[in-house]
């Protein structure tokens, strides 16, 4: 991947916001514009050097992709985060009043200078990051679907987080259930739905690559 010189065409950055009865539930927080500028990320990094190209302007950071929708970014309840990687983690800035769900593997992964050598600069995340882990039940696990672990995030059980280990191996997804509808947010697990077998979905999608 570092030494093919091809590159795809721009790609969305997804987070997606979900109103619940509960409150306000978003699923990852988009990159921030601060990604395009020098020295934002370590130039000693081969990966961030040669195969990362990010074009986020200020308002399409998801603090003000929210307010278009007129949501204030203080009224979310509950941030899960499928990954840490910073075009996901990009705008926890804009969250630090809301219970931040982060799953243990993926903190520990991402965490210290030992996370930047994995390709999270978390020299980035806010001084206040102190997410909750998401820490699945091993010894009495809750499956869900063709899953064998899950957790709830809201009493209903219509919104759970489930384990898709690949992209990073403690990466997780969102699934909502919403009447007769079940939508996956996958997060990074699959960028196409050639790459699975999910029936197509309609999602309000917050955050862009240029």
């Amino acid at each position: 991947m570092l030494l093919d010189r091809a590159w795809t065409n721009p790609l969305p950055i997804y987070a997606w916001v979900i109103e619940h009865p509960q409150g306000l539930i978003l699923v990852d927080t988009g990159e921030t514009a601060q990604a395009a500028r020098p020295g934002y990320f370590p130039r000693w990094h081969p990966y961030f050097i040669l195969a990362v190209r990010t074009h986020v302007r200020p308002e399409e950071e998801i603090g003000p992709q929210l307010s278009t929708l007129g949501i204030s970014p203080a009224d979310v309840r509950t941030v899960v985060m499928t990954h840490l990687h910073t075009d996901h983690a990009g705008g926890l800035r804009y969250f630090p009043k809301s219970e931040i769900l982060v799953a243990r593997g993926e903190y520990k992964r991402a965490a210290g200078f030992k996370g930047t050598l994995n390709g999270y600069p978390s020299n980035r995340w806010p001084s206040w990051f102190t997410p909750t882990s998401i820490r699945f039940m091993n010894l009495r696990p809750e499956p869900f679907g063709p899953f064998g672990e899950s957790l709830k995030v809201t009493r209903a059980g219509d919104v759970t987080i489930i384990p898709t280990p690949g992209h990073t191996p403690a990466h997780v997804s969102a699934v909502v259930q919403d009447g007769s509808d079940t939508i996956f947010l996958a997060g990074d697990a699959s960028y196409t739905y050639r790459q699975h077998d999910l029936p197509a979905c309609s999602v309000n999608w917050l955050g862009r690559s240029g």
